[in-house]
């Protein structure tokens, strides 16, 4: 009877008659362990050896009596944080720094006997703020542990930065033995130790990747669009203990995370990626060259490529540069040409709308073809075909322009390069080894759409006139357009008026953030300093937070009704004289400016 009694109260009420009757005889029922989540993020170098990173901190469902220490491995310590307090539920825990340890602590529990976070075998709240150390804390433990009157606590652990590497590579189709037995847990999709598997998709097709009959033990499987991050789909029993994944993908760059089901589950697995259908045979150019130039070939021994002419005609394809906006002819009209020629040319690899074809174009050579057509700079692709499946041999093709744009100036370029900065720029630099009668750069930035690349001006930099030394110069690019590969261009400018156009180069801004920050100006200051933001269009609100160098919080800005504003200006006159940190948390993207006020 007594059995059936005890069966029908519920776990909760059980666990209130221990605490209560702990309390009776005289037993202090302390929270041991914070087992929190701890998630570090966003390593930023704010200058002079000292770095912030972005903290969370999830209670676990042991509680944490008073508050909790965090303190960091590879020798650093905390020297500042951006909440000077955390409030749980209206206890407040206050921020101090000892030893380069931050402790948060509630000393309200000696008062009153009442916990900052309860043990009630229920998740904690999670906290979020910014830590300062003493220097770069990338691949360093992060450790907090709860403080709990005397009671022994074990610090949870992470790993600031972590950066996410695949353990195996592989193109599919393709198999994949692995053991994450000993593997560890830093993608965190569960709780279990996991491989990640990088995955090459080379076309857009539907792919299945599968661990069925592969595995002896539950297994848990993520494909994501990144490693360790962008779930795309996941699956646990797809087959038996076993999981499978099927899904329509573009090509490119994919991750498989394969985990247990359970904490103790893992072991050996082979992964069988497939594809419903093979790619198709992708298009190459057998030559590369830059106009103007000639190009041999022969296509006896080629496939049909393109498929331009019908029949099965053998081509070859000739990617072809052209320099500069001008007047372009192609002409296979020579004697080292000995068969019956066909030519097209298109804007892409055996794609995109033909821009111009010719059969018999070349008036006494009879046979072969000839086009004549303006082209904007940029990269075309031109095939060489026979005129039916019977013809092939021996062909050269000849690229010219009819005019002057493409002019050789007496400038030597020693480089010309470009790359992608933090601030969301791009930085476009170049030398020279020579320069006569050199007037100005201009560097113009290329948007391809349709095919077709559109250049606009974004600067100049004057040159040198005349001179025989290496000189240097650069231009920073501040609003490329995000998502996409910007392509940049120099026209270098005579004092006649000549000009000529250099080598086209791209940067790939496709994982550029949303917003980029500049920085900040003038810097020291001594009454306001502005900024620029670049894409405000799609928030209409943000804010600015500014810290002392032992982390105290001084100011703080909204700034609102902000769409398609480009710059924006701040008071500092009521700051001390001093460093300061600068957080602008915008759109989700937060970063640290470090600021010097002078009086």
């Amino acid at each position: 009877m007594l059995s059936h009694v005890f069966n029908r109260i519920s776990p909760s009420f059980i666990g209130f008659l221990l605490i209560v009757g702990s309390l009776f005889l005289g037993i202090n029922a302390k929270a041991c362990d914070t087992s929190p989540i701890l998630t570090p993020t966003n390593i930023v170098d704010i200058g002079g050896g000292f770095f912030t990173f972005d903290m969370q901190v999830c209670i676990g469902e042991n509680g944490s009596e008073d508050g909790f220490d965090l303190s960091m491995g590879c020798g650093l310590n905390v020297t500042a944080t951006s909440a000077a307090t955390l409030t749980n539920s209206g206890k407040v825990a206050t921020a101090s720094i000892t030893g380069g340890v931050l402790t948060y602590l509630d000393p309200g529990f000696a008062a009153t006997g009442t916990w900052w976070e309860v043990d009630d075998f229920i998740a904690g709240p999670c906290f979020n703020f910014t830590v300062t150390v003493d220097g770069d804390p990338q691949n360093c433990s992060v450790s907090v542990g709860g403080i709990n009157d005397g009671c022994t606590s074990t610090p949870s652990t992470s790993i600031v930065g972590y950066v996410c590497t695949a353990d195996f590579s592989i193109t599919a189709p393709a198999s994949q033995a692995g053991n994450t037995s000993g593997a560890g847990n830093g993608c965190n999709f569960s709780a279990s130790e996991e491989q990640v598997i990088e995955v090459i998709l080379p076309c857009d097709e539907t792919y299945t990747f599968s661990l069925c009959g592969n595995a002896t033990w539950d297994t848990y499987m993520v494909l994501s669009s990144g490693c360790c991050g962008g779930t795309i789909s996941t699956n646990d029993d797809g087959c038996s203990s076993q999981s499978t994944i099927t899904a329509a993908l573009t090509a490119g760059t994919y991750y498989i995370t394969i985990e247990g089901f359970g904490i103790s589950d893992a072991g050996a697995y082979t992964l069988d990626v497939t594809q419903a259908n093979p790619c198709p045979t992708p298009c190459t150019a057998d030559y590369s060259i830059t106009g103007p130039a000639n190009q041999n070939g022969n296509t006896t021994a080629d496939a049909d490529d393109c498929a331009f002419v019908g029949g099965g005609a053998k081509d070859q394809i000739v990617e072809v540069v052209i320099p500069c906006d001008e007047t372009w002819r192609f002409r296979t009209c020579h004697a080292n040409t000995d068969f019956d020629t066909y030519m097209a040319l298109y804007p892409s690899c055996c794609s995109g709308t033909v821009i111009a074809s010719s059969d018999d174009a070349c008036g006494t050579s009879g046979l072969s073809s000839r086009i004549t057509t303006f082209l904007t700079a940029g990269t075309y692709y031109v095939t060489v075909d026979g005129f039916d499946n019977t013809e092939d041999g021996n062909f050269r093709l000849q690229v010219t322009n009819t005019g002057t744009a493409c002019a050789v100036l007496p400038v030597q370029l020693l480089s010309f390069k470009g790359v992608s900065q933090n601030d969301n720029t791009n930085l476009i630099s170049w030398g020279t080894s020579t320069e006569i009668n050199n007037d100005f750069f201009t560097v113009e930035r290329g948007i391809k759409r349709n095919g077709k690349i559109e250049w606009l001006e974004i600067g100049r930099v004057t040159g040198a006139g005349n001179s025989s030394d290496h000189l240097d110069y650069d231009l920073v690019d501040i609003s490329p357009v995000h998502g996409i590969s910007n392509y940049y261009r120099l026209n270098q400018t005579d004092f006649d008026g000549a000009n000529k156009y250099s080598k086209i180069i791209y940067i790939d801004n496709s994982k550029m953030n949303d917003y980029g920050i500049s920085n900040l100006y003038p810097n020291p200051t001594g009454n306001q300093f502005s900024f620029s933001v670049v894409n405000t269009t799609k928030v209409r609100s943000f804010s600015i937070d500014i810290y002392n160098n032992v982390g105290e919080h001084v100011k703080r800005e909204e700034l609102s009704e902000i769409e398609n504003q480009p710059n924006f200006k701040v008071d500092v006159t009521d700051l001390s004289e001093g460093v300061y940190f600068v957080h602008v948390l915008i759109g989700g993207t937060r970063e640290v400016k470090k600021l010097t006020v002078i009086r």
